[in-house]
């Protein structure tokens, strides 16, 4: 962390500001992960015009929204290396 090499301890008001900043990411992260529940939920009801069963509009609702994270998470490798390479800290 930048506040232990500022010499800052522990339990300064930087490191109630980095556990905030975390905080508010799993927030968001837990909101985001939810909305995506209550869409695919919506779908096993309602179903959609293309596939009218609720289960498989589900299904490939699921399908998709795995598929989108897990190349989210390559796009951050991606980065990671590139950063790595020209000896930035990301």
């Amino acid at each position: 962390r930048w506040c232990r090499n500022k010499g800052i301890s522990l339990f300064s008001r930087c490191d109630r500001l980095t556990r905030s900043i975390l905080q508010e990411a799993l927030f968001w992260c837990f909101l985001g992960f939810m909305g995506a529940n209550a869409c695919a939920c919506y779908l096993y009801i309602k179903g959609t015009p293309y596939t009218p069963d609720g289960l498989t509009a589900m299904q490939l609702f699921y399908a998709g929204y795995l598929i989108e994270l897990t190349l989210s998470l390559d796009n951050l490798f991606a980065f990671y290396l590139i950063f790595k390479s020209v000896s930035q800290s990301p």
